[in-house]
């Protein structure tokens, strides 16, 4: 047997940029990483160059978590030995971030802080990615676990909440301040990270440097406040804006019907095959706001989802109304009554010339219908201040209103020739 070259398998170790990785791995799947890459090189040269405490900012929904993986990953190619992630006081939110970093491959694996808490595992010799939640009594666990270990990094996600200390007017610590601090020690280093990082600067948390801060620019992709409210420009989609006062469920409804159309419209006149579309409702920052929205979006489902509901019809015409408000030049409603020699039948109106009845029969007429035809038997008239008499034996001449000429509200004439099939 060979004997083994250690000092070339030590130099296979050190050379290996599990950044490198990270950053191959996004770009694998179509990812944009120059954002990413320049928001981790100014953070680690600002460690480098001594910065105990700073902050990353950028958009909400923008990538950080992508981001905070490369980060990790850079500063363990760095030399940093233990990286300790700090979020929400959510299980959910844990779960679903550490699942995000364990599929990343990323190595050492992220560990749930519970997972160290065995006395066997030695956090002063290896490298250790570790996830705690901002609760006091799991900080104080942990911090009680990582005692002696030096130099730890700290990596804050949702940094503005809970961490700031919201009792310093009153010149006394939140616990949950307290602990991040004393987490930190004299040699650690603290990396917020957050979408709204003003709190962070006023309320000057854990002394962080604001010289330091670094912006999380967001990709080319990316849709945020400034595409939805714009300051300056003009909006590129339809807004509708309700007042502060007033606020009645028929907004919320209104708006959900708008949503139900459109989406209807994108998979009936796109590509198959149909997708799935979502509607983010936030109307308020509290929890019972929810529920009555929520309960409020079930009230408008129940009724079209039974047809013989009380509110189905009203409900019904409504979606129709907003549909032909929204698409006036594709919008097909139908209408009882219109139809050749039939009362019964059920006919179509809309922008287009063409007409289908229920029974298959093709239509095609001159003015738009809009309201139920009480004459089915043909009848021999003219239109009105019309020198032409609209008159052929393939004709069936009907009562209709055209929304362009309105004088010929009562006695209109369209014209409604058969077509083949």
């Amino acid at each position: 047997m060979p004997e083994l070259d250690l000092d070339e398998l030590r130099g296979l170790r050190s050379n290996t940029s599990r950044y490198s990785v990270q950053l191959n791995r996004l770009k694998g799947v179509g990812i944009d990483t120059t954002n990413i890459n320049e928001t981790v090189s100014r953070a680690v040269n600002n460690v480098q160059s001594g910065a105990r405490s700073f902050v990353i900012f950028g958009e909400p929904q923008s990538g950080k978590t992508e981001m905070m993986i490369c980060l990790t990953a850079r500063l363990l190619d760095e030399g940093h030995k233990v990286i300790i992630h700090l979020l929400n006081d959510s299980v959910q939110l844990l779960e679903q971030n550490l699942d995000r970093f364990k599929r990343s491959d990323l190595a050492p694996a992220a560990r749930n802080f519970t997972e160290i808490l065995d006395p066997d595992i030695s956090l002063k010799s290896g490298e250790h990615v570790i996830f705690c939640k901002k609760n006091k009594d799991d900080l104080q666990k942990l911090l009680n676990r990582t005692s002696g270990v030096k130099g730890r990094v700290i990596i804050d996600d949702e940094a503005d909440y809970a961490t700031p200390n919201a009792k310093i007017n009153a010149g006394e610590v939140t616990k949950i301040n307290e602990l991040i601090g004393e987490l930190l020690e004299e040699d650690g280093t603290y990396i917020g990270v957050t979408a709204t990082p003003a709190r962070l600067d006023l309320n000057n948390t854990l002394d962080n440097d604001s010289a330091s801060w670094v912006w999380f620019a967001p990709h080319a992709q990316y849709t945020g406040q400034e595409q939805f409210f714009p300051l300056e420009e003009k909006v590129k989609y339809r807004l509708n804006l309700i007042k502060d006062e007033g606020d009645q469920p028929k907004y919320l409804r209104q708006a959900l019907f708008r949503f139900m159309v459109t989406v209807a419209y994108l998979n009936l006149h796109g590509k198959p095959p149909e997708k799935h579309y979502s509607i983010l409702i936030h109307t308020s920052g509290k929890k019972e706001d929810h529920k009555v929205d929520r309960k409020t979006i079930e009230a408008s489902f129940a009724p079209l989802i039974d047809p013989k509901s009380a509110k189905f019809g009203t409900y019904a015409n409504e979606l129709a109304q907003t549909a032909t408000e929204l698409y006036p030049r594709r919008f097909v409603r139908p209408v009882k009554g219109l139809g050749p020699h039939s009362a019964n039948r059920t006919a179509f109106f809309g922008s287009t010339r063409r007409i289908v009845n229920s029974a298959g029969t093709r239509y095609t007429g001159s003015t738009w219908f809009l309201r139920p035809v009480r004459r089915s038997a043909p009848v021999d008239t003219t239109r009105r201040n019309a020198r032409r008499t609209y008159r052929k034996p393939s004709d069936t001449l009907m009562p209709s209103y055209s929304p362009r000429r309105p004088r010929m509200c009562d006695g209109a004439i369209s014209v409604v020739r058969k077509l083949p099939k």
